[in-house]
């Protein structure tokens, strides 16, 4: 019986290395993995606590303003038909000369009359006569400038005319003040200074229509003389028109 147990013993072990050699010898026997080390997280940090942004407060809208009611425009109306103009004329050439030169034709010459002589006054009443003597000698002097006037007008001027006006003023009246007041000696050199005046202005005019009725020829007065004594003839009327109320 020992014996029997000795070789089933035996047998069992026989079996059992028989099946360790077979479990070693097969390749598919699965091999168990290494395991891997394994690396921690770090340790979690919560995120701070939420903190909620402010509550939106809300802007109110502007108030719509509507825009005024539309008002239409006026109905179109068209414009008038554009009427040409007519055609534009030029203007005459502009002559050189700045104002008309006065000619003159022969006149007949009439019977001279001599001027008046100068004479001194008496003293009585000479106020007034030195008055009227202003007087008159400013109505001449007008009258001479009127003369330039209508010859630059008609082209021509008389030069008998010329000559016998401005003789006439040349020997205007003279008269001694040294006895009179203040006003009537202020008003008296004022008439003489209007009549020096006017002929050292008229007297090249005067002078060119003296040589005209010596010997008639074509010619003509040139601005220089009469322009210039027009211009004299104003100068002499304005010292008149300041001295003759000194002795009204």
């Amino acid at each position: 019986m020992r014996r029997q147990n000795r070789i089933v013993a035996g047998l069992r072990i026989a079996v059992g290395m028989l099946l360790l050699l077979a479990c070693s010898l097969n390749p598919t026997t699965p091999t168990l993995p290494i395991a891997e080390t394994a690396t921690l997280y770090p340790t979690y940090t919560p995120y701070p606590t939420y903190t909620p942004y402010p509550t939106d407060t809300p802007e109110p809208l502007p108030t719509f303003t509507p825009y005024p009611t539309y008002t239409p425009y006026p109905t179109y109306t068209p414009a008038p038909t554009d009427t040409p103009r007519p055609t534009d004329t030029p203007y005459p050439t502009d002559t050189p000369t700045p104002q008309p030169t006065a000619t003159y034709t022969p006149q007949p010459r009439p019977t001279r009359t001599p001027g008046p002589t100068a004479t001194s006054a008496p003293p009585t009443n000479l106020k007034s006569i030195l008055y009227q003597t202003m007087v008159n000698t400013r109505t001449a002097l007008e009258r001479f400038g009127g003369m330039i006037d209508v010859a630059l007008g008609q082209g021509y001027v008389n030069c008998q005319e010329v000559v016998d006006r401005f003789d006439q003023l040349a020997a205007s009246p003279t008269y001694d003040v040294s006895g009179q007041d203040s006003n009537v000696q202020a008003a008296y050199n004022q008439y003489r200074q209007a009549v020096a005046t006017f002929t050292q202005g008229a007297k090249d005019m005067a002078q060119n229509c003296r040589d005209f009725l010596a010997n008639p020829k074509p010619g003509s007065i040139p601005f220089q003389q009469w322009g210039v004594a027009r211009q004299r003839v104003n100068d002499a009327i304005g010292i008149l028109n300041a001295a003759i109320p000194l002795v009204q």
